[in-house]
């Protein structure tokens, strides 16, 4: 039987592993570009993940038909497939043109935008408290959008701050998809599996998925920045097996806890990667962006005290 706190450490290993994984293809982001960055995280961590699969099925059996599956699970899982793909190209850009830490920041927005989305499409109940953490995190958001580094001529928001939130959104979208997909598998299983087994499966569709997709478009319209990172296999390994450690994690820890509460504890990471930001990339950051970080994880704070 699972441990009822086993999803607590599966956060833990997922934020670790992806600001190590962030930290990768970000340099790997200055060879080739955001979307050649983006496969490495899918294509390069797929061998660890069929590794994974195939010592699950060897020690737990093997999967159900693909047919016992249900249309619901094939449509939530194609929604997050496509999502996480969008919101790691659209992660990478916006850290391109701000810092490391803010942009890790802005795509933490996910949390508020989950209790919307989980309000909206799966109509869960909110309460005053998260209305009001969403206005705090919208406003820090704003602040941080308008603090002087990026500005444009679109009401203050720099294109930083928009593909940042734009990666919230699509990685709030990836969570419930996830999530619900998890949830769909075992309510159609005639067997009992655990719920590591589900998070790995569903990661193996979704990085088959990806790497054929992306590399596809990539091949037909960027065979330059196809070859630069297939040229850089040795250090995409290393993002490929962190990238897959961290998603293993996340998606394991979706099939035990609601995607808000996975996600609320993740917040984690933006202290991680303050300390990569200073520590290891030498990036200036001003009291005006430190005090929009506080604003957006005070935001997130109180969504987590919801209901």
């Amino acid at each position: 039987m699972e441990s009822p706190h086993l999803w607590v450490g599966l956060v833990l290993v997922a934020v670790v592993a992806q600001t190590v994984r962030n930290f990768a293809q970000r340099s790997i982001g200055k060879l080739a570009n955001p979307w050649a960055a983006t496969l490495v995280r899918f294509l390069y961590g797929l061998p660890f993940t069929i590794l994974a699969m195939a010592t699950l099925v060897k020690f737990m059996g093997p999967l159900p038909p693909l047919a016992a599956f249900g249309v619901a699970y094939w449509i939530w899982i194609g929604l997050a497939t496509a999502a996480q793909l969008l919101a790691t190209a659209w992660l990478l850009m916006s850290m391109a043109k701000s810092s490391f830490v803010i942009a890790v920041a802005l795509s933490k927005t996910e949390l508020a935008q989950i209790v919307i989305f989980s309000m909206l499409a799966l109509q869960q109940d909110t309460t005053v408290l998260v209305l009001i953490a969403i206005c705090i995190v919208s406003f820090g958001v704003l602040v941080l959008a308008t603090a002087g580094r990026h500005r444009t001529d679109m009401a203050g928001l720099s294109r930083a701050a928009l593909l940042g939130v734009s990666s919230g959104t699509a990685f709030a979208l990836a969570a419930l998809g996830f999530r619900e997909a998890g949830l769909a598998f075992l309510a159609n299983s005639s067997v009992h599996v655990s719920s590591f087994y589900v998070g790995v499966w569903n990661l193996l569709l979704a990085q088959l998925a990806q790497s054929v997709l992306l590399g596809g478009w990539l091949a037909w319209r960027e065979r330059s920045s196809l070859a630069a990172i297939l040229n850089l296999w040795r250090s995409s390994l290393g993002a490929g097996f962190f990238g897959a450690l961290a998603s293993m994690a996340w998606f394991t820890a979706y099939v035990l806890r609601p995607a808000a509460d996975v996600r609320t504890l993740g917040m984690l990471e933006i202290v991680l990667s303050y300390f990569v930001s200073r520590r290891l990339l030498h990036e200036g950051i001003t009291w005006r962006e430190v005090f929009a970080i506080l604003l957006i994880c005070t935001g997130v704070a109180l969504t987590a005290l919801q209901g």
